[in-house]
């Protein structure tokens, strides 16, 4: 079968309810993506700790997607189970 005749097998109907379904999809995900960005609650931020021994801290932060980044080196060995123990105490706090 050429490769233009199985195109023209499909039911025009069909192919228009696939557009159809498409549009409705990226329509909700628009909505839904609207919503999530309105319902950030402005008077309540993230709190984003530094381990106290950190050396060349670098903070930084996306207003935008409300994202924050901390970089920094630990002068201790592998594996710094006192860094994981101080981020873990800091995490089960803030539940």
């Amino acid at each position: 079968m050429p490769e233009s005749d199985w195109f023209r097998k499909i039911q025009p109907g069909l192919v228009i309810a696939v557009f159809v379904v498409a549009a409705a999809w990226l329509a909700a995900l628009a909505v839904l993506s609207r919503l999530h960005t309105a319902a950030r609650q402005p008077g309540r931020t993230a709190v984003l700790p530094v381990y106290p021994d950190a050396l060349d801290a670098h903070l930084a932060s996306s207003p935008d997607w409300g994202w924050k980044t901390a970089t920094y080196t630990v002068a201790l060995n592998y594996p710094a189970m006192d860094v994981f123990d101080y981020y873990d105490e800091h995490m089960t706090r803030q539940q």
